[in-house]
C-alpha cells in the first residue's frame, strides 16, 4: 500500500495541489467460531485504508478510501 500512496500524492503534486498528504493502514484479523466445545469455523480477514489530504491555496479536501 505505500507504493499507492507514493503514487497518489505524485498525481496530486502534477495537478496542482500545494500540500498533499496520503496514508495507509492494513490489519489481518482472524475468527474463530466454537459450538459445544468444537471449532466450527475459522476465518482470516484483511483490511486496509488510505487516507488522503490535499490543499490547493485555500480549499482543503479530506477522504479516507476502506479497502
Amino acid at each position: 500500500m505505500n507504493e499507492t500512496c507514493v503514487e497518489i500524492v505524485e498525481k496530486l503534486e502534477k495537478l496542482g495541489c500545494d500540500n498533499a498528504i496520503a496514508t495507509s493502514n492494513s490489519s489481518i484479523c482472524s475468527q474463530i467460531k466454537f459450538a459445544n466445545n468444537k471449532i466450527v469455523r475459522t476465518s482470516t480477514e484483511e483490511s486496509g485504508s488510505i487516507h488522503l489530504f490535499a490543499s490547493i491555496g485555500q480549499k482543503t479536501a479530506e477522504t479516507l478510501i476502506e479497502k
